[in-house]
């Protein structure tokens, strides 16, 4: 709901150049169009950087604010630490600029300790999560196994990207 066509404007100066107003302003009527569409719940799978302005989103459509589908949100996405960012811009920025793209900033494991994305799933699911979303592959097997693990005890769903191979 946060993001508009590519042919628009690019992935990078949407997340990168657009004020989060301007892309929530957006948002209200991607909302009120994919009702009017037919469609009466939504998963939206992360704000892509615009933190968790999907959960108020959320928020306004329960609240009858503004018209939209029911929405199952997952705020910001999972990823290891510095392997998700804008294109072209240096891994510092981005850790200066918050972390401005599609993933929650070092946040998630560093190397083999399993440990790391189990107490971030923990945070994020009481961040209001109602579903998880892993984008580009980012972890080890084992990583992603408890990711799931954790996720199904707190009866939350999971996506992933899956376009490639690998994923």
């Amino acid at each position: 709901m946060l993001l508009h066509p590519y042919n628009e404007a690019s992935w990078d100066d949407q997340v990168l150049k657009e004020p989060q107003a301007l892309r929530v302003a957006r948002a209200v009527n991607h909302l009120r169009s994919t009702l009017l569409s037919g469609f009466t719940t939504i998963r939206d799978l992360g704000t892509e950087g615009a933190g968790y302005a999907d959960v108020g989103l959320k928020q306004a459509v329960e609240q009858k604010i503004i018209p939209g589908p029911r929405m199952l949100v997952a705020t910001r996405a999972i990823v290891a630490t510095r392997s998700y960012c804008a294109h072209g811009i240096s891994l510092r920025m981005a850790d200066s600029s918050g972390g401005r793209g599609g993933g929650r900033r070092n946040t998630a494991a560093r190397g083999p300790r399993p440990d790391r994305p189990r107490r971030r799933r923990h945070q994020g699911l009481r961040d209001t999560s109602q579903a998880i979303k892993l984008p580009v592959p980012t972890y080890s097997v084992e990583e992603l196994k408890l990711i799931v693990e954790t996720a199904r005890l707190a009866q939350c769903p999971v996506s992933a990207h899956a376009t490639t191979r690998e994923g």
